[in-house]
């Protein structure tokens, strides 16, 4: 990991929380909306929270390019259904869609008794050649929108050398579990994390720890409809400056 690489998790409503950023200051974006339900984190057996309806999409997906810089990406993952409302989202924003990747589980649903599928649309911010590689059409992963465990470690891995350089900084709206934040760590590229759930914001802390980087918390802000008096297991510190 890069001594310089830093790590801070915002506990916030996510468009909220993009608000208060400066335009142009992220590298890259990674979103699964399907990771924003209440409560804990979701597990093997807990359903995933229903993606965001299209008017959530509307005030999410141009904060999400303002603050990305140009010739950059914006990975999303979604269902099949999702697609249909995420990607004139997008583009209405925008982007642009530069590929869908379906992602095959290969397990069976343990709600549902259905092949777990998911996708991951990838999405340009201008035109940017990628570093010396590209996603395949379909990849045979145990990741599926909402549902993450230490089989996705890989594929964030894939997509962070794909589409950014040790040292720059990496957005994930919807952190969950942390994942995302861990691999960073391992490669050195700055990760900045949010979720309304505090404790989620602590489990996503503890695996970026393990994963040998140091997280800074920031407190939510009062507008967020947030309980800042919520009590959470590590100190506050102060991390990178919000836009005001």
């Amino acid at each position: 990991m890069a001594e310089s690489a830093w790590f801070r998790l915002s506990r916030s409503n996510p468009v909220s929380w993009l608000r208060r950023m400066k335009s142009e200051s992220a590298d890259v974006v990674v979103a699964d909306p399907a990771r924003m339900e209440p409560g804990y984190p979701a597990g093997p057996r807990r359903p995933p929270a229903p993606f965001p309806a299209p008017d959530a999409l509307a005030d999410l997906f141009p904060e999400i390019r303002r603050v990305l810089r140009r010739d950059r990406h914006f990975y999303l993952f979604c269902g099949f259904d999702d697609m249909f409302a995420a990607r004139p989202a997008a583009e209405n924003a925008g982007f642009r869609l530069a590929k869908a990747v379906v992602l095959d589980g290969g397990m069976e649903d343990p709600e549902g008794g259905n092949p777990g599928l998911g996708y991951l649309l990838l999405f340009e911010n201008g035109c940017r050649i990628r570093n010396g590689g590209s996603l395949p059409g379909i990849l045979s992963t145990p990741v599926r929108p909402g549902r993450h465990h230490d089989g996705q470690s890989a594929l964030f891995e894939q997509i962070l050398k794909l589409s950014s350089y040790p040292g720059e900084l990496v957005l994930d709206p919807f952190l969950g579990a942390g994942a995302l934040g861990a691999a960073c760590a391992g490669l050195g590229r700055n990760y900045w994390g949010c979720d309304s759930a505090g404790l989620r914001i602590e489990g996503a802390a503890a695996r970026i720890r393990a994963a040998g980087g140091t997280p800074s918390v920031a407190l939510p802000e009062a507008d967020d409809g947030l309980d800042s008096a919520e009590q959470l297991s590590f100190v506050f510190q102060d991390g990178p400056g919000e836009e005001s």
